[in-house]
């Protein structure tokens, strides 16, 4: 959980076998459990908007209204992706961070953002249902694709996406 963010998650988890990785402690914490078959479709509130997570392009509104809200996460493009929300401290550009982000260096204190919402890398025809409590401000949004054609598999921020994101009160 981020300070002064708050979120809650309903997967459409396909039947199989999955595990829940923590990297934000060393060691990573795991949790694997296995999805039966199931007629049941998940209950999930109504989406204030879907973001469409695409190879070449992000679709979403440019501005949203500040608060709980539910959005739908869904990649429709062809890689696996992922989308991050970032809250810049004055004098941080977008770029300075999405660097430190694909280096994977230690965050410098302070770190160059005051929130920041991240959701998960998933597959392509995946979706999600995210909520999240954002308030009033500027921000951006980030799609990192996943390139597991190279070896080892990493990062590829020049195939993503950078957009601003205004919520307002």
């Amino acid at each position: 959980m981020i300070p002064a963010a708050s979120k809650s998650v309903i997967f459409d988890l396909k039947p199989g076998g999955y595990v829940v990785l923590d990297l934000a402690v060393t060691p990573p914490h795991t949790a694997w459990f296995t999805v039966a078959a199931s007629c049941t479709a998940p209950h999930c509130a109504a989406a204030a908007f879907t973001a469409e997570l695409v190879d070449d392009q992000l679709v979403m509104p440019d501005h949203i209204k500040a608060g709980a809200q539910t959005w739908q996460i869904e990649n429709m493009g062809a890689r696996m992706n992922s989308l991050r929300v970032l809250r810049l401290n004055a004098g941080v550009r977008v770029e300075d961070a999405l660097a430190m982000i694909m280096r994977g260096s230690a965050w410098p204190n302070p770190p160059p953002y005051q929130k920041m919402v991240v959701w998960t890398p998933m597959s392509a025809g995946e979706w999600v249902w995210l909520t999240v409590d954002q308030t009033a401000g500027a921000y951006s949004v980030v799609t990192i694709m996943l390139d597991f054609a190279a070896d080892p598999p990493r990062l590829r921020q020049e195939q993503g996406i950078m957009r601003p994101l205004l919520v307002t009160e």
